[in-house]
């Protein structure tokens, strides 16, 4: 029943940046857009690993321009994946992401549960959106994941050039 219901979810929001959304500039490597975005969170203590966080087995494309920003605090979840999708498509890399969220959710439910109730909500809440070719996922505090999505559409926004 929670896979029924997370795939839904995940479906709709798939769908919602492909209704004639802005257009995204497209010339960030993903490890400077997640400093970036870390910064302006202020995050404390983290880490940044790149596409090594995903198995090479099942992630798409061979050498993804990725990078995930992780807390070292093993008692706070906060997260967040920058992914630059070039020869695979994006659509295709937020699945997989979000399928890999789910998957992390399921197995560590019960442990985290125990360890640390008040975080399970940002990994059972975790949010996956496309901005262009960068897929990203947020595993975050509703304020947080609100002010990094506002942040990446401020950033990624491509401005319009007047035209004479």
């Amino acid at each position: 029943m929670k896979k029924r219901f997370f795939t839904v979810l995940f479906a709709l929001f798939l769908l919602f940046p492909s209704c004639g959304g802005p257009d995204y500039r497209n010339d960030l490597s993903a490890e400077e857009l997640s400093k970036k975005c870390a910064r302006e969170l202020n995050f404390q203590d983290f880490a940044l690993e790149g596409s090594d966080a995903f198995p090479k087995e099942n992630r798409p494309g061979l050498a993804p321009d990725v990078s995930v920003c992780y807390s070292t605090n093993g008692n706070n979840l906060d997260e967040i994946c920058i992914w630059k999708a070039t020869g695979e498509k994006p659509r295709q890399v937020a699945s997989f992401l979000a399928d890999s969220l789910f998957e992390r959710y399921e197995e560590n439910e019960s442990f985290y549960q125990s360890y640390i109730p008040e975080e399970l909500p940002k990994l059972r809440d975790a949010e996956v959106r496309v901005y262009g070719n960068y897929v990203v996922y947020a595993v975050l505090s509703p304020e947080q994941k609100k002010a990094f999505f506002q942040f990446l559409e401020k950033t990624l926004a491509k401005e319009e050039k007047p035209t004479v």
